[in-house]
C-alpha cells in the first residue's frame, strides 16, 4: 500500500496543505487518497505532528502511542488508496531527548539517522515515498527565523539564529541521509511552485485531483524585520492579525514603512549561499535592520498606547453590550468540563 510521508520541509506552505486535505478528507478518499485523523489515539484534525514526536521521544508510552496509531492507520486504509502523513517536524527531528542544536555534527547525524530509521520501521508495512519541498536556502532562513521570533522560542538576531540552526539548511545532506533509508524520495522547489501555488503542485505530485475547498492565504509575508527585532527583545506579545494592524496603525506605521532586511551585506548572503550549495542571489540585497535601544522603548510605548486603546474601543462598543443576539450561558462550558473530566476517569 502506497503511503507518502510529506515531511515539509518547514516554511514552504505545510500548515496550509495540511488544512485543505483536513478540510477534504471525505472528499478525497471517496477518490482513493485517506488522510487520517488522530482517532481516539492523537485527536488530532490536520497534521501528524504526534506520530513525529513520539516517534522521537525516549518516553516509551508517547513511542507506543506512535506505533499503535500507524497500525490502526494500517487497519483503517482500504485496499488500492494512498495515505498520506504528513508533518514537517520528521525534516529537523533527532533521536532521544537531546536538543539538536547541542550536540556535536557527529552525534547529529547519527541521532538523525536513528531517528529516520525509526520512522521507517514504524512504517514498514506500506510502500514509503517521501515527499520534501525546499525553500531558497537564504529565503528559509529568514521566514524560519521570523516564525521563531513569533512564536516566542527565539530572543536573539538573525546571524546567531542561522548559525545555531545550520544543520536545517544543509539540503544536500538531508536528502542523502532520507535517500538512504527511504527507497523513493520526491523534490519540489517551493519557489518553482509559487507560480502555479503550492496547493495545486502539492496535489499534482500526488497524482490526484484538485479539492473543491482550498485555502486562500497559503502565501504568508514575513513581518517587517524591525518589528521581528523588537519581538525577539520583548518576547512574544500579540496573534499575528493584531500585529499587522498595529504596523499599519498611525500609532506605527513610519516605523515599519522602510525597506530593511537582515542580512549584514551582499557579500554575506552569497557566502550563506555558497556554503549550502545554491546560486547567488540575483535579487537586491537589502539594507541590515537596525534598531537601537531608544528604538525599542519608543514602539514599546506605541504598542502600549495602541493596545489599550483598542481594548477601550472594544469595551466601549456598543455592538457586543446591547446584541440581542449575543447571550452567556454556561452550559456549554459546564458540558465540555463534565467531558474532560469523563475522559481522565477513563484513562485513569
Amino acid at each position: 500500500m502506497r503511503l507518502v510521508l510529506h515531511a515539509g520541509t518547514h516554511k514552504t506552505g505545510t500548515t496550509s496543505i495540511q488544512r485543505v486535505l483536513a478540510d477534504n478528507r471525505d472528499w478525497l478518499r471517496s477518490r482513493g487518497l485517506y488522510y487520517p485523523d488522530g482517532g481516539r489515539i492523537f485527536r488530532e484534525r490536520t497534521p501528524h505532528h504526534q506520530i513525529a514526536h513520539g516517534l522521537k521521544s525516549a518516553d516509551p508510552v508517547l513511542h507506543r502511542a506512535s506505533l499503535d496509531y500507524i497500525r490502526q492507520i494500517r487497519c483503517n486504509a482500504r485496499d488500492g488508496e494512498t495515505v498520506i502523513i504528513s508533518s514537517e517536524p520528521i525534516y529537523r527531528h533527532i533521536s532521544g531527548r537531546a536538543d539538536a542544536n547541542n550536540v556535536s555534527d557527529e552525534e547529529y547525524w547519527a541521532r538523525r539517522r536513528r531517528y529516520l530509521e525509526d520512522v521507517a520501521r514504524a512504517l514498514h508495512e506500506f510502500d514509503v515515498e517521501v515527499l520534501l519541498f525546499y525553500r531558497r536556502v537564504d529565503d528559509f532562513a529568514v521566514s524560519s527565523y521570523g516564525e521563531s521570533v513569533r512564536k516566542g522560542s527565539w530572543h536573539g538576531d538573525f546571524m546567531d539564529f542561522i548559525q545555531r540552526n545550520s544543520r536545517r539548511y544543509e539540503y544536500d545532506a538531508q536528502f542523502s541521509l532520507f535517500r538512504s533509508i527511504f527507497q523513493r524520495v520526491v523534490t519540489r522547489s517551493y519557489d518553482d511552485a509559487l507560480s502555479k501555488g503550492i496547493i495545486p503542485v502539492f496535489f499534482d505530485t500526488l497524482g490526484f485531483p484538485m479539492p473543491p475547498i482550498v485555502a486562500d492565504d497559503w502565501l504568508r509575508r514575513t513581518q517587517h524585520p524591525r518589528l521581528l527585532l523588537w519581538m525577539a527583545r520583548r518576547g512574544k506579545v500579540a496573534k499575528v492579525k493584531d500585529l499587522r494592524d498595529f504596523i499599519s496603525s498611525d500609532e506605527a506605521s513610519q516605523i515599519f514603512s522602510d525597506k530593511v532586511g537582515f542580512w549584514p551585506s551582499e557579500s554575506v548572503r552569497n557566502d550563506f549561499l555558497q556554503r549550502y550549495g545554491a546560486k547567488p542571489a540575483c535579487d537586491l540585497t537589502l539594507p541590515e535592520v537596525r534598531l537601537s535601544d531608544e528604538e525599542a522603548q519608543l514602539i514599546d510605548s506605541k504598542f502600549d498606547r495602541w493596545i489599550a486603546e483598542r481594548r477601550r474601543s472594544v469595551i466601549m462598543s456598543p455592538s457586543w453590550i446591547s446584541s440581542p443576539t449575543i447571550e452567556w450561558s454556561p452550559l456549554p462550558s459546564l458540558r465540555r468540563l463534565g467531558a474532560k473530566w469523563k475522559r481522565f476517569k477513563h484513562r485513569s
